[in-house]
């Protein structure tokens, strides 16, 4: 897989503001921000990558019949 092909920008997920991902040499970077529901306080990121041969192996699993 080449690298150069990959979209820098980040993607958004619809249904939530608060979480994003970005495509990354490494794989998928997912990003989530945390907030305390009662009063809203901003509790910052975190962030994990789903690694490319994570993601094949699943797409493999998937595409069998």
């Amino acid at each position: 897989m080449s690298d150069e092909h990959l979209k820098p920008k980040p993607h958004t997920i619809a249904h939530d503001p608060h979480v994003w991902w970005y495509e990354e040499p490494a794989g998928i970077w997912v990003v989530q921000e945390h907030y305390r529901a009662k009063d809203g306080l901003y509790l910052g990121t975190r962030s994990v990558v789903i690694s490319w041969r994570a993601i094949r192996a699943a797409l493999k699993r998937k595409d069998q019949r």
